[in-house]
């Protein structure tokens, strides 16, 4: 995950069959928030290909 251009989190997939299941882009937070604002306003998915050994 991208924020502001900085690499903020990442995770190596394995398996599937190349498509894209599920996305949430919601709020994580404890029992004890009352409330919150979640603006997803400018939201980009794309796949990111690793580089190839060799290269």
């Amino acid at each position: 995950m991208w924020q502001n251009g900085v690499l903020m989190s990442a995770a190596r997939v394995r398996g599937g069959d190349d498509t894209l299941d599920q996305l949430h882009f919601g709020l994580y937070a404890p029992p004890s928030l009352k409330s919150g604002v979640v603006r997803n306003d400018d939201l980009a998915i794309f796949r990111v290909r690793p580089k190839r050994r060799g290269m």
